[in-house]
């Protein structure tokens, strides 16, 4: 299991979200679905990424994207 951050350092190793924005979303079964939202700099236009990602509630680990 691996953390946010090292999932998105593995999907995009050339650069790096400039942001990130959790919100909290169900939960149950020992896990809770969150919506994630990446800002990547674009100077004037900025690109957003916004996967829904599973994790682990007693530990905070990723446990599914999508």
């Amino acid at each position: 299991m691996r953390t946010t951050r090292e999932v998105i350092r593995r999907l995009h190793p050339a650069s790096y979200a400039s942001r990130l924005k959790v919100t909290a979303g169900d939960s149950g079964a020992g896990h809770t679905w969150s919506k994630v939202r990446l800002t990547w700099s674009g100077a004037k236009h900025p690109t957003y990424t916004c996967p829904t990602v599973q994790s682990d509630l007693r530990t905070g680990k990723i446990s599914g994207i999508r």
